[in-house]
């Protein structure tokens, strides 16, 4: 981070607590480096009632849900993190993801893993925290 001049944006997404490290990191502090933050979201997909099985909206949700779970590339920091289901549909919503996820891995030989960013990403994502590195490295 010693290259961060005044000129730079610093924006991460990740930890309040990783958030509130790098804002306080002395070269941010000392040369004034604009700094953005997304810390601790949860976002969420939120089905709505009318959306039932069968409906385009229905295979829509499933779909993009689905992704979320699968994806391995990019920043999971942001990736939906609840997926909100009126009460009557949690058993189709259920089967429906049950059924594409078993489709997709029917593909695959088996689990598939990705080395992390840094060395506390392991322990962090053990712990289900977003996975973003510390200030100090």
């Amino acid at each position: 981070m010693h290259h961060l001049t005044g000129q730079d944006l610093l924006s991460v997404t990740g930890s309040a607590d990783t958030a509130a490290a790098l804002r306080a990191h002395p070269v941010v502090v000392r040369n004034a480096v604009r700094f953005n933050a997304e810390a601790d979201s949860l976002n969420c997909s939120v089905l709505g009632p009318d959306a039932i099985a069968g409906t385009r909206e229905f295979d829509l949700y499933i779909a993009q849900l689905v992704t979320e779970m699968i994806v391995k590339a990019g920043q999971k920091c942001t990736a939906i993190r609840r997926a909100l289901v009126p009460r009557g549909q949690l058993d189709a919503v259920t089967d429906a993801v049950t059924a594409r996820l078993s489709e997709i891995r029917g593909r695959q030989s088996g689990p598939r893993r990705r080395g992390h960013g840094c060395a506390g990403q392991p322990r962090t994502a053990r712990a289900s925290a977003p996975c973003c590195c510390h200030a100090d490295r």
